[in-house]
């Protein structure tokens, strides 16, 4: 390829508005050439502002986003409560079901599970997923996995270069060199609430070269945790902000 192309790559939002707005305006500011985001799910879940972060995404002009289901994303659409969450899980799930409009939440059931986007701008094939390909909803793909060599393999056989998922909010960049190629697992960590013991937002940015950059990004804490506390959501929600767990 004779440019290179770079595609900024979100997940876990969380009805964090601030620091979804705080990344937006770091691409839009500091990485000007790109135009195209990848979203794996959970755009709403804990945070206080589940209808702006889905208004946000889904009427911006001003990039092409590629997008997935989270989660949560899926709770909120059916106005459904698993029964195994815990008790802080149930709050922040109503609460999230009674601020999602309509429209907003027939919007997130919209969200395919998976997606495929085959001969990409970078001439070759990448997997969307929120969890994992045979869990789209519910595995979690921590760093250095021992599932890691299903999931490679399952690129290898699927012929798929790159698999980019979310889920755990912690970033991580898994590679392998075949006799053929290199395959990559891409997870950018957490906009709305990390949990890798760093508080700032997390994306990433991939290049057509398949160089990876995980970028963390400052934004309004204080003014997130105050929302969740005078909107009565459990305080737990905002003191693991400011710790990033």
């Amino acid at each position: 390829m004779d440019y290179l192309v770079r595609i900024a790559v979100i997940s876990d939002i969380h009805s964090n508005f601030e620091a979804l707005t705080a990344v937006i305006n770091d691409i839009k500011e500091n990485h000007t050439d790109i135009n195209d985001i990848f979203c794996l799910g959970d755009i709403v879940g804990y945070g206080p502002d589940p209808d702006d972060c889905v208004n946000y995404l889904f009427r911006n002009s001003e990039f092409r986003i590629s997008m997935v289901k989270g989660n949560h994303d899926h709770y909120v659409a059916q106005a459904s409560i698993p029964p195994q969450v815990n008790s802080t899980a149930k709050e922040a799930i109503e609460y999230q079901i009674t601020r999602t409009s309509l429209e907003n939440r027939l919007e997130l059931s919209n969200l395919p599970l998976v997606k495929s986007i085959t001969r990409s701008q970078f001439g070759i094939d990448i997997f969307l997923v929120h969890g994992s390909p045979q869990h789209p909803l519910s595995k979690y793909i921590y760093p250095n996995s021992k599932e890691l060599p299903q999931l490679f393999a399952y690129l290898e056989n699927t012929g798929t270069d790159i698999l980019i998922l979310g889920h755990t909010h912690i970033p991580a960049v898994e590679r392998v060199e075949t006799d053929e190629k290199q395959l990559l697992i891409l997870n950018p960590g957490s906009v709305g609430q990390p949990r890798d013991r760093n508080p700032k937002s997390s994306y990433a940015i991939l290049d057509s070269n398949l160089e990876v950059e995980i970028v963390r990004v400052d934004y309004d804490i204080e003014s997130v945790m105050n929302k969740i506390c005078r909107n009565g959501l459990p305080i737990s929600l905002a003191h693991r902000l400011r710790k990033g767990l």
